[in-house]
């Protein structure tokens, strides 16, 4: 959700919890107005737990170009250049990282002499590595940039699940060279020359709802996936912003839609959502996950975006 958001209206089993509510300031703020004390009691009154938190919608920004001692962040303004072009030179190396995945590019043969030839031999290794879309969870795109120097490039990488569970991760390049005095190349990791935000970011605000009676039956925001309701048992959301609920396939006590090394679900946000489930004996069935009697509790969510 835009951090000015307007007319956000949430009414939760059948009690009013916002009315034609403004955001303003930053997504900070807005997760501060959503989580007002009189909201909170609203909340409680419908039996249900609101929450709120910034970070939807993260995406990771790397840029690799020439030297720069101003934007880069190899270079400091007292480096001695050897070469006066750019050169990412034979043995040297260079690793792409977004979250837990990651690329790794070594120049072999001759230097690589442009930083569009670096970018798409760094942009062939992940698409090769990760040519399954379901064994990777970003969508990554490259676009001209002037950061660090004139002619770079910016490498873009989207989280496929629009919750936050990719904020605040790792998104940066690092290399090794063979020889410095024959290697000139330059990268910027983030919003600055500061380390510390070599990170993904998430714009966006994702709002979470959760019953707190367990189990399909009597769950005070129905299910996920319902359509909006004003009653008992459901959940309406409107706003002036695009919205997006969360999903998860997985069914944690059927043992059904198991991620794995082959497909890890990227799309979905199975921190976030969690389909309630009927009481299952782990006696009457052998694939279930549950080995006594359990109800699974139902989070339903949303995350806007501009």
């Amino acid at each position: 959700m835009q951090k000015n958001a307007t007319d956000l209206n949430l009414t939760a089993n059948g009690v009013i919890i916002h009315d034609n509510l403004d955001l303003t300031g930053t997504s900070a703020n807005g997760v501060v107005d959503i989580l007002s004390t009189n909201a909170l009691a609203k909340a409680a009154a419908a039996n249900v737990t609101l929450d709120a938190s910034v970070g939807a919608n993260p995406i990771g920004e790397v840029y690799i170009g020439d030297y720069s001692a101003t934007n880069g962040q190899r270079y400091s303004s007292s480096s001695t250049l050897s070469n006066s072009t750019f050169a990412f030179a034979v043995s040297d190396t260079m690793t792409l990282k977004f979250g837990s995945q990651t690329v790794t590019i070594t120049s072999t043969g001759t230097a690589i002499t442009s930083t569009e030839t670096l970018v798409n031999n760094l942009m062939s290794a992940w698409n090769t590595k990760y040519a399954d879309a379901v064994t990777t969870v970003w969508t990554i795109a490259s676009a001209p940039a002037s950061i660090p120097s004139a002619g770079s490039i910016k490498i873009t990488a989207t989280s496929k699940d629009k919750g936050n569970a990719n904020h605040g991760v790792d998104a940066k390049v690092s290399f090794s060279t063979e020889s410095a005095t024959q290697s000139r190349f330059d990268f910027r990791n983030g919003l600055t020359k500061a380390t510390a935000d070599d990170k993904t970011v998430g714009p966006d605000i994702v709002i979470t709802l959760t019953a707190k009676t367990a189990g399909p039956t009597l769950s005070e925001i129905g299910l996920p996936g319902d359509n909006a309701s004003l009653a008992v048992l459901g959940v309406s959301l409107t706003a002036t912003n695009s919205l997006q609920e969360l999903s998860s396939t997985l069914r944690a006590i059927a043992g059904t839609a198991t991620a794995t090394s082959a497909n890890l679900y990227p799309t979905e946000s199975r921190g976030l959502v969690t389909y309630p489930e009927d009481t299952v004996s782990g006696a009457t069935c052998a694939t279930c996950a549950a080995a006594t009697d359990v109800l699974k509790f139902n989070t339903t969510n949303w995350t806007w975006s501009s």
